[in-house]
């Protein structure tokens, strides 16, 4: 009976988990609205089952249920808290939309929880709980979303124009494209804007160097001012592959770079300049692409 039950446990842990990261890879490469939406009930199932366990440690500690009934209980539903709170993280929704469940759960407890004792042991790690999943978002977030500054340095004197990226080149018009999903209002509160009159967008994939990169652009007044492809690989391996080949790629179109440092390259063009940069964080490796124009040097900074 006991491996029975566990078989059980199992198979529902691993079918939670399929669902929870198939949707979230799902919801990853729409528009904001539907990424925040995923990512908010990725959330609440999160901050509900945590909650489920701590109210049920509580009462086994209060002597309300018997400690041995709340071992199986406790490790099915942290596992599925886990489960949808890193698939959540996967959405790339924003920070406000992960913490937002434990927050208002932890809140919900406060309010109508009978004793100061509830309050305490349940509200207060949902509380942490929400601090903590936004600050690690928005800690994930910022590499993959940021769209980086022409670095400053000495003059050059460039003899190519920076490259197009699928469709897309730098100073074209914006109203040129379809499938364009401007930043959510969420989007702009974490990030930022940096010029007047800035919008700043999430394309549909485009295909470059025979891979699909993720694609954000930076425009004013409906000019393109910086292209930003980029790509979260599986392995350091393959990263390296990718950055090799982009790098032949840039090298080819601009000639050696004018500046390097560790994983980080720098063409100027006749134009702006390209940067390639490489990088890891707690998905994975990542290759980012960044073309920047002359002509955000004649925009108004915020």
């Amino acid at each position: 009976m006991q491996l029975r039950a566990f078989l059980t446990v199992f198979a529902l842990l691993l079918l939670v988990t399929i669902v929870a990261v198939g949707l979230a890879a799902w919801a990853s490469k729409k528009a904001a609205a539907i990424r925040n939406i995923v990512a908010f009930a990725l959330a609440a199932g999160s901050s509900y089952a945590t909650g489920f366990v701590l109210e049920m440690w509580l009462l086994a500690i209060t002597g309300g249920i018997p400690p041995s009934n709340v071992v199986w209980p406790s490790f099915t539903w942290l596992s599925i808290a886990f489960a949808c709170v890193v698939a959540g993280f996967h959405t790339k929704g924003s920070p406000y939309t992960l913490a937002i469940p434990f927050l208002l759960n932890a809140a919900l407890v406060s309010l109508f929880a009978p004793s100061t004792r509830e309050i305490l042991f349940i509200a207060t790690p949902l509380l942490l709980g929400a601090v903590g999943t936004f600050l690690y978002q928005r800690h994930y977030l910022a590499p993959i979303m940021q769209l980086v500054d022409m670095p400053q340095g000495p003059p050059r004197t460039p003899t190519h124009e920076s490259f197009s990226v699928g469709e897309y080149r730098l100073n074209a018009s914006i109203h040129d494209h379809q499938g364009l999903v401007e930043f959510s209002p969420l989007e702009y509160a974490t990030m930022g804007r940096q010029l007047e009159g800035e919008k700043n967008y999430r394309a549909p994939d485009v295909l470059f160097l025979g891979r699909s990169w993720n694609l954000m652009l930076q425009t004013v007044n409906g000019q393109i001012l910086k292209i930003a492809p980029h790509l979260v690989l599986a392995s350091k391996s393959e990263a390296k592959s990718v950055a090799v080949k982009t790098l032949q790629h840039c090298t080819e179109q601009l000639g050696e770079p004018a500046e390097q440092k560790t994983d980080l390259y720098i063409w100027d063009t006749t134009d702006g300049n390209v940067l390639l940069q490489t990088g890891e964080n707690e998905v994975g490796p990542i290759v980012g692409l960044f073309l920047t124009s002359h002509a955000v040097r004649n925009f108004k900074r915020l």
